[in-house]
């Protein structure tokens, strides 16, 4: 059984909770993605109306609160692995809607609609950028 102290039991709480918020927030305001096809709950808009630069929240807590729960799970080593690891996840899969059509028709299926569905953002590597750099910059100090 691995051992968890308070320390890890915080960030734990404080990646679920910005999971938790981002969840939400993406449920409420996102206009129609692969989730909501995938849960057969097509919409064809955000419930409210929000800043463009807002809809890349979750893309930061994705990649801060999953560079932390990897740093944490390894033991409270690699923070850099940690944080590139996500990061890159991110960006590879941003990058990817900006493939044209007719190369992402080649893809694996799961690639293949993220890449034709999705719609590639700037606001979106920056969010990578930020969520990397603030849980790279918390695991230092922690």
């Amino acid at each position: 059984m691995v051992k968890i102290d308070k320390r890890q039991k915080l960030l734990l709480l404080l990646c679920f909770a910005a999971l938790s918020i981002a969840l939400f927030y993406y449920l409420q305001f996102r206009k129609s993605t692969l989730f909501f096809e995938l849960a057969g709950l097509e919409r064809n808009g955000g419930v409210y109306h929000t800043p463009d630069f807002l809809y890349a929240l979750p893309t930061l807590v994705h990649v801060f609160a999953f560079s932390i729960l990897t740093w944490v799970v390894s033991g409270l080593r690699y923070p850099l692995f940690s944080t590139l690891l996500w990061a890159g996840i991110n960006l590879f899969f941003e990058l990817l809607q900006l493939l044209p059509d007719d190369i992402a028709e080649m893809l694996p299926s799961l690639f293949k609609s993220y890449a034709i569905k999705g719609t590639f953002d700037l606001y979106d590597i920056g969010a990578i950028i930020i969520g990397a750099l603030v849980g790279y910059a918390l695991m230092k100090k922690v």
